[in-house]
């Protein structure tokens, strides 16, 4: 079950869930919260992931995104702006905003596991040249509760990145 707008809201603005939103009556959606775009990166290097290690791949920032700038086809890494302090029985995850399928773009994004506290990394695939304007919303976190949650939560290595 999604969490509602009136309760995304009360968890915005009683508990701190999301902070550095750009404005909540615009971003506040029915069952979710749009996150806006801080920066863009292209990946430059190869990663590596294996069962318990990982190499990230090197990033460069497009600096030429301040107000607008051409996206190529091709995969980019969004930064938001948006700061999150998910509480423990709160889980969420990222989805497409409808325009992006309409402008042949696509997110790709991870689980946001209850307990995360940190800024979000969102992939992003372009299928044909596109203008993004930095603050743009370009996808919609929907919350779920979480049944049963113990205590421990979100302990991994992007904790509080």
């Amino acid at each position: 079950m999604l969490l509602s707008q009136d309760t995304i809201r009360t968890l915005i603005t009683d508990k701190g869930m999301i902070s550095n939103y750009i404005d909540l009556a615009t971003q506040l959606q029915v069952n979710g919260f749009d996150l806006t775009i801080q920066s863009v990166a292209e990946l430059t290097s190869m990663g590596s992931i294996g069962f318990d290690n990982k190499r990230l791949t090197d990033v460069s920032i497009f600096p030429e995104l301040v107000e607008s700038g051409i996206l190529r086809p091709g995969y980019y890494l969004i930064t938001t702006n948006e700061s999150f302090n998910l509480p423990k029985d709160i889980a969420a995850f990222p989805m497409n905003r409808t325009t992006l399928f309409r402008i042949g773009c696509f997110i790709a994004g991870g689980f946001f596991d209850r307990g995360y506290r940190g800024t979000a990394q969102i992939g992003l695939y372009v299928t044909q040249s596109t203008v993004f304007e930095k603050n743009a919303r370009f996808c919609q976190l929907a919350f779920m509760p979480v049944n049963n949650a113990d205590d421990q939560g979100y302990n991994g290595s992007y904790q509080n990145k």
